[in-house]
């Protein structure tokens, strides 16, 4: 088994309305098949969707100030702060300033939205 070497030219961007998302290591970005990795940029007073992922995440805030809304929890972070959120709880990030995360999941990790009738969608950047 060899080290993978992912150059900051391969890594691919992609994105939703209010969120820019970059996958650093993912099956196709480096061939990562147990973990994917992305950062995600959110300007001030952007809200991500309400959704679900069907498997953990560990976000890292790595600059700025956020929070995290769930159905049971409402918190905000700050640059340094690392939240795991648990695989099938809904949830809601907002920016409360220009902020950036770096993000970990499973690369076959399915979104979907709460009360939707709309099948579970793989999110592009953990691919």
């Amino acid at each position: 088994m060899s080290i993978t070497r992912v150059a900051s030219t391969e890594t691919r961007s992609s994105g939703t309305a209010t969120s820019a998302m970059e996958t650093l290591a993912s099956p196709t970005v480096g061939g990562s098949n147990r973990t994917s990795l992305w950062r995600v940029r959110m300007s001030a007073g952007q809200p991500g969707p309400r959704h679900i992922i069907d498997s953990e995440q560990i976000w890292t805030v790595l600059t700025g100030e956020a929070s995290f809304h769930s159905e049971s929890d409402q918190f905000a972070v700050t640059a340094g702060d690392t939240v795991i959120v648990p695989a099938d709880v809904v949830r809601t990030v907002i920016a409360s300033s220009d902020c950036e995360f770096l993000v970990c999941g499973s690369p076959s990790a399915l979104a979907s939205i709460p009360g939707s009738d709309a099948a579970p969608v793989a999110p592009p950047w953990v691919r």
